[in-house]
C-alpha cells in the first residue's frame, strides 16, 4: 500500500503486502482500500482496508491465515507511522460459491471529518448464515450488504474485579473496584469520565443491562486506584451489580463481571440493632 504525489510521482510506502517482492513483509495483508481524505484535526492520518481472503491458497496468504491486518480497518499515521487497528470488517471473499471470485461488499473506509467515526461496507451477514449453496435463495443472506459506522474515539477498559467488601458497613452493600484507564489501548491514560452502575433482583447481562436501575456512581479516580461504594438497600434479597466507564467522549466500555451480594448485618450490640 503506498502513496503517489501526482505533481512529482514520488512515493510514499505505507505498508507492506505480503505479495511484495523483495520486501520484508510476508506476515502482513495486502491493503484493498485507502482513503487519503484530508481531515481537520488529522491532516496525516490515512485509513485503509485489508484484505480478507476465505480460503487457505498460498496465493493470498500462508496456510496458516496468520496474516497481520487481515480483514481489519487500519489507520496510519504518515508522519509517526503510528498504527490503530479499529476494526475486523466482517467484508470478505465470495470464495466460487457465487461462480465467481471477488469481493461481495468492498469496505472503503470513510473517515468523518473529525476522523473520530469511519464508515464501511460489509457483507457481515454471510458470516451468519454462511454458504448454503443448496437453498437457491441462499445467495439473499449471503450478498446481504449494509453500511457499518466504526467509532475511533477511545474506549474506556472494562472493569474486570468488581467486589463486594463482606466487611463493609452494616446494614448495606460495599462495592470495589480497580479504577480503569480512559483508553483501553493506552494503559497510562487519564481518568473515565465517569461511571455507569447498574442493579438489579436478578443477573445483569450485557443484553439487559440498560433494563435494570442506575446507582449514583463515586467520583472517578485515576487509573489503578480502589473506588468504593457503598449501597444502601431495604431487605435481605439477594442483589447483582455490574459496571460500564464512560470514556471522555462518551464511548462506553464492556460490561464488568457480574457481582452477586446480600447486605452486611449490624455488629452484635445491647440492646440489638436491626437494619430498617
Amino acid at each position: 500500500m503506498a502513496l503517489v504525489k501526482l505533481y512529482d510521482g514520488s512515493v510514499t510506502h505505507v505498508s507492506l503486502g505480503q505479495n511484495d517482492i523483495g520486501v520484508a513483509g510476508a506476515n502482513e495483508q495486502s491493503g484493498g482500500h485507502i482513503s487519503a481524505r484530508n481531515l481537520d484535526s488529522l491532516t496525516t492520518w490515512i485509513f485503509a482496508s485489508y484484505e480478507k481472503i476465505d480460503n487457505t491458497s498460498a496465493v493470498f496468504h500462508d496456510s496458516s491465515g496468520a496474516t497481520r491486518m487481515m480483514g481489519e480497518i487500519v489507520a496510519w499515521s504518515l508522519s509517526t507511522r503510528e498504527v490503530r487497528r479499529l476494526a475486523w470488517s466482517h467484508s470478505s471473499w465470495s470464495q466460487g460459491d457465487q461462480l465467481f471470485d471477488c469481493y461481495r461488499a468492498q469496505p472503503q473506509p470513510c473517515p468523518s471529518r473529525d476522523g473520530r467515526r469511519v464508515m464501511i461496507a460489509s457483507n457481515w451477514r454471510r458470516h451468519v448464515y454462511g454458504n448454503q449453496s443448496s437453498d437457491s435463495l441462499s445467495w439473499r443472506p449471503n450478498t446481504w450488504r449494509k453500511s457499518y459506522v466504526i467509532d475511533t474515539r477511545p474506549t474506556p477498559k472494562a472493569i474486570v474485579n468488581l467486589a463486594n467488601d463482606p466487611a463493609g458497613v452494616g446494614c448495606s452493600i460495599t462495592l470495589r473496584w480497580t479504577a480503569p484507564a480512559n483508553d483501553m489501548v493506552i494503559a497510562d491514560t487519564i481518568h473515565v469520565a465517569e461511571y455507569d452502575i447498574r442493579y438489579s433482583l436478578s443477573p445483569i447481562t450485557e443484553e439487559n443491562f440498560y433494563d435494570q436501575e442506575t446507582l449514583l456512581p463515586p467520583t472517578s479516580l485515576a487509573p489503578g486506584l480502589t473506588q468504593t461504594l457503598i449501597v444502601g438497600v431495604d431487605s435481605d434479597d439477594t442483589y447483582y451489580f455490574a459496571v460500564k466507564s464512560i470514556g471522555s467522549y462518551g464511548p462506553r466500555s464492556g460490561r464488568s463481571n457480574l457481582v452477586s451480594a446480600v447486605r452486611v448485618q449490624p455488629p452484635p450490640h445491647q440492646p440489638p440493632l436491626y437494619c430498617p
